[in-house]
């Protein structure tokens, strides 16, 4: 090997620097320069697309700011139209149940000028709820309260602000039709009365030109057989007209005792009386009356005497009306319980009987003024005051009567007397 010189080390040392720069300007050129470029086309491309995003904002922006306008416009639109509208309108907090917006009709229902002395007020200051017109329960009948009156109105909720806690609620002023249904019932009743008035005035005179006509033709027969000497025929017609005497009796001091009552006139009289003895007395006085219609009376008691404070008087119309009534609507051969029960506290008098017995439905009007049971009625004639009289006499006297009756099975009435100290 041979040594280089000076010259060839020189060339050598060239050659090695230009492959050097000619490496390193391409490792620059490939390894520097082409990441910034691509990274700048990335940020361009990306720049283009928040212009784009920035664009469509704008415009979203744009649009939103309309949509809040057009809703604020209709706001002040349905505000307007509901301020205005003929009808009244509140509007409700669900929460606390104050009022938040009233209309001008509103106002001039509950007679207030300024809508400021509305706003706040709990619903209840100026509508009082009944109850539920609809199945919905959407729509109430209310009463609403002014200064100066009460009126019926209609509530309805439209529940249009749920989202809110809101409610809305449209009212009709519904008094006027109210009082024309009340004024309907009241001429519908007082034509009802009218009726039952008028079968009243015809049942009276039935039942007083009966038992008149009967006594006159009994007292016609009578002096027939007066002169025959025919004593057993002379006690047939007076029987009748005992019979028909005790009628008048009854009807007479009912009809006396139901004016009394009207008026608030009926007092009793009390006084200290055997209660066993004195409906004895009656029972045995309509022994006749009830064998000539074959019918079979029974009296029962658990004590031969027993005191009360009443009225002698009260104590037999209620006795009579009631054995009467049994009488009257028992069949041939049918049979008539009293029973007297003398109880701790209490004296019970029970008159039952198997007769025709009564509707349920009658059952619940029986003591009402009138009162007539349909099924009954077609069979036998009546005031339909008997009843009635009976339990008000009952009343006075600090005592309670209940009927229990079966259709074609028969009916028990029971009186009960609490007892009290006697001379009080």
């Amino acid at each position: 090997m041979y040594p280089l010189n000076g010259g060839m080390l020189r060339f050598r040392e060239l050659l090695i620097l230009s492959v050097f720069n000619i490496f390193f300007s391409m490792f620059f050129k490939n390894f520097m320069r082409n990441p910034y470029k691509e990274l700048a086309e990335s940020l361009n491309k990306k720049n283009k697309i928040l212009d784009e995003l920035s664009e469509d904002i704008f415009i979203k922006n744009k649009e939103l700011e309309t949509s809040i306008l057009n809703l604020k416009n209709k706001e002040y639109l349905y505000e307007t139209f509901f301020r205005f509208m003929p009808h009244p309108i509140i509007l409700i907090s669900l929460e606390n149940n104050r009022i938040l917006f009233a209309n001008k009709a509103f106002l001039n229902l509950v007679d207030v000028r300024n809508v400021r002395d509305v706003i706040n007020k709990k619903i209840n200051t100026y509508i009082h709820f009944v109850k539920s017109s609809s199945d919905t329960d959407l729509t109430f009948n209310a009463i609403l309260s002014s200064k100066t009156e009460e009126r019926f109105v209609n509530a309805k909720f439209l529940s249009m602000y749920k989202d809110k806690m809101e409610d809305l609620i449209l009212i009709e002023d519904n008094t006027s039709k109210v009082l024309t249904e009340e004024i309907k019932k009241e001429v519908e009743s007082r034509m009802v009365e009218e009726r039952i008035r008028t079968e009243f005035l015809s049942s009276i005179s039935h039942d007083l030109k009966t038992p008149i006509n009967v006594i006159y033709s009994s007292i016609q027969v009578q002096r027939i057989y007066t002169n025959k000497n025919d004593i057993k025929s002379l006690e047939k017609y007076n029987s009748i007209s005992k019979m028909n005497c005790i009628s008048l009796i009854k009807l007479t001091n009912n009809l006396i005792d139901m004016s009394k009552i009207n008026s608030n006139f009926l007092m009793p009289n009390l006084e200290e009386i055997n209660v066993v003895e004195t409906t004895e007395d009656i029972v045995t006085s309509l022994v006749d009356y009830a064998q000539n219609n074959s019918i079979e009376i029974i009296f029962n008691t658990n004590t031969e005497e027993s005191y009360l404070n009443l009225d002698y008087e009260f104590l037999q119309r209620i006795i009579l009306n009631l054995i009467s009534n049994s009488i009257k609507f028992t069949p041939v051969g049918g049979k008539i319980i009293i029973d007297i029960l003398d109880e701790e506290d209490k004296v019970k008098i029970s008159i039952m009987d198997n007769g025709s017995g009564m509707t349920e439905d009658f059952i619940k009007d029986a003591f009402c003024k009138y009162s007539m049971d349909k099924y009954s009625r077609k069979t036998k004639k009546g005031t339909g005051i008997g009843l009635f009289v009976v339990k008000k006499l009952v009343e006075l006297q600090s005592g309670t009567i209940e009927i229990k009756s079966k259709l074609d099975e028969g009916t028990k009435i029971t009186i009960i007397f609490p007892k009290e100290k006697l001379g009080e």
